[in-house]
């Protein structure tokens, strides 16, 4: 079941890449990613590490600064960070900051979750970089109707598998909490949950939804 959750967190991340959405929730989306993706001080500058060379490429194209570079794959490096992410909610002390609204809300919590998810039977874990991280995004998850639960050691928000399908489609990755409903379907019911079985499963529904299958 392991396999089938890291391709799932993956098929999760190109999702969300290639969402469709307003720019405000993108510009929140891309600056909440940024906040809660592991990053370093060199030099000047931040480099952001990604465990997902595509969410690399993405943060790349949707920058769009020619200061901004990648110096080996998943990793971008922002020489200016002052300047550049100050749009996306970086302050000069460090802090991430992106407004108050529901699509702020939106925006932070599609980022937190592109950013840091891990799933499991039991549900979805978001490591968070801090405690008043955590803090900012069981409450924004709360204001779209997430429900969470607030996790230490490491620092996470976590979702209950019974709502973890319904969360990921309330932040617009609707296909992502398909391919979750399917997973938890079959694990308890007792059947294999290889990656291949959930593929078939979810093809299969997909087929269902849109009046093709039989």
């Amino acid at each position: 079941m392991g396999e089938a959750m890291d391709e799932l967190a993956t098929a999760l991340r190109v999702e969300l890449c290639r969402i469709s959405t307003s720019a405000r929730v993108r510009v929140v989306h891309l600056g909440a990613l940024l906040a809660f993706t592991p990053s370093r001080r060199v030099g000047g500058g931040l480099h952001f590490e990604f465990a997902h060379q595509a969410t690399a490429r993405w943060v790349l194209d949707t920058l769009v600064e020619p200061t901004v570079c990648s110096p080996r794959p998943g990793v971008v490096h922002v020489p200016r960070p002052r300047e550049t992410l100050q749009q996306y909610g970086l302050h000069e002390d460090g802090r991430w900051t992106f407004g108050r609204g529901l699509v702020e809300a939106e925006g932070i919590g599609r980022g937190a979750v592109h950013a840091a998810s891990r799933f499991t039977r039991h549900g979805m874990k978001v490591c968070c970089p801090s405690v008043p991280m955590m803090l900012t995004l069981a409450t924004v998850l709360g204001r779209l109707g997430i429900e969470t639960s607030l996790l230490d050691n490491p620092t996470r928000v976590g979702v209950r598998a019974a709502e973890t399908a319904e969360a990921l489609t309330r932040l617009g990755a609707a296909g992502a909490g398909e391919r979750y409903r399917v997973m938890r379907d079959l694990s308890c019911g007792g059947a294999l949950t290889g990656s291949s079985v959930v593929d078939r499963r979810y093809q299969q529904r997909s087929l269902r939804a849109a009046g093709m299958g039989s």
